[in-house]
């Protein structure tokens, strides 16, 4: 029997496995596929199903140019941020919530963000790049 992420790796063979990260309910497996992130997690509600956003590298090089050198980034506190409503535009803002969460998880994941939780939220750090 395999496990969940022997399935995923098998089923996007042809990208390069990130890795994962941890929210406060589920894993997000991440994978890239040339200009494109792709995010993945078990759907909560029904076994064996998955939730798939895909992310532009340039929305994530975006974010984290918006944002670099901020610690104690959530995601309620920025949600409404000029910046973060236009790169999640004309979406609801549970929606907007959530593709903002997952666009920072691709930041942790990929080691351009550090992650921790503080009682019942998730805190990133977004370091600033250094441009030697």
């Amino acid at each position: 029997m395999t496990t969940e992420i022997e399935d995923l790796k098998r089923i996007f063979s042809n990208g390069r496995y990130v890795g994962q990260v941890k929210s406060l309910r589920s894993t997000y497996h991440v994978f890239e596929f040339g200009d494109v992130y792709v995010i993945v997690r078990p759907d909560n509600r029904y076994k064996n199903a998955y939730n798939i956003v895909l992310f532009k590298h340039e929305t994530i090089r975006h974010l984290q140019r918006l944002y670099e050198g901020r610690r104690g980034l959530r995601t309620r506190k920025i949600l409404n941020d000029k910046e973060v409503r236009e790169l999640f535009p004309m979406v609801n803002q549970k929606i907007r919530q959530l593709l903002l969460l997952q666009a920072l998880l691709i930041l942790a994941c990929e080691g351009s963000a550090s992650l921790h939780k503080r009682g019942r939220e998730l805190v990133f750090t977004i370091p600033k790049v250094n441009e030697d």
